[in-house]
């Protein structure tokens, strides 16, 4: 079973206010994966508030921009997820979330690694060299400039995208890509987006297809299987 997107959901808030994401028809067993923060850099922590059962994978906190990403395995539909301000009135906020479908369905969904990136230019998303075929890498980044319009990346779809306008300004983005051969690696950078203090990460996770005893019959796992794909 190929990693499928169920929803990609870009929210943004300014005056300090929280971010609430509606997420679209959410199952048992869905992954769901949230970014971003805030800018200006405070002693609130980002990331989610509510529901329970987030778990975090990687989380800067420096005084240009406060990020965090997290992730959780449903075990009951969540309708939405409320996610933190700074409590500073002048930082802007912004997340991205992904709901996704036929990841692996025990332990975590991740491999490869986290890969990270905190420096000042164009959004650039690091390398992540993958373990299984058909992983789906997530990029995902954010920065402290107002640019409405980051673009793409190349060879990356599902593209979201946004920013808000503050005293401390913030631009958060993300996309997805699903390599079909183990080992690939790429990195890129989002074609239109302004230069700022930038943090971006990238992860793979683990379609359900690679659990022991079970058998990917469509075509996309037999290509994989043959050392094919696109």
């Amino acid at each position: 079973m190929a990693i499928t997107i169920v929803a990609s959901v870009l929210g943004t808030a300014a005056g300090g206010n929280n971010v609430t994401l509606a997420l679209n028809s959410t199952a048992i067993d869905d992954i769901v994966v949230t970014w971003g923060g805030f800018a200006g850099g405070t002693a609130t922590a980002p990331g989610v508030i509510s529901p329970t059962g987030y778990a975090s994978v990687w989380v800067n906190d420096s005084a240009a921009l406060d990020t965090k990403l997290e992730w959780k395995r449903l075990t009951a539909a969540d309708p939405s997820v409320l996610l933190a301000n700074s409590g500073d009135v002048a930082d802007a906020v912004g997340y991205v979330a992904y709901v996704l479908r036929g990841v692996v369905p025990t332990g975590s969904p991740f491999q490869g690694g986290t890969q990270t990136s905190i420096a000042t230019g164009v959004p650039n998303v690091p390398s992540i060299v993958t373990v299984t075929a058909n992983a789906m890498v997530l990029a995902l980044g954010a920065n402290d400039i107002l640019d409405a319009t980051p673009g793409v990346l190349d060879r990356f779809s599902a593209n979201i995208g946004g920013s808000t306008n503050d005293t401390d300004d913030l631009s958060v983005g993300g996309a997805a890509s699903i390599i079909a051969v183990a080992g690939s690696t790429y990195a890129s950078v989002w074609t239109t987006w302004g230069s700022g203090v930038y943090n971006t990460v990238a992860v793979a996770l683990t379609p359900a297809s690679v659990v022991a005893g079970v058998v990917d019959t469509s075509l996309t796992g037999f290509l994989a299987s043959m050392g094919a794909g696109a």
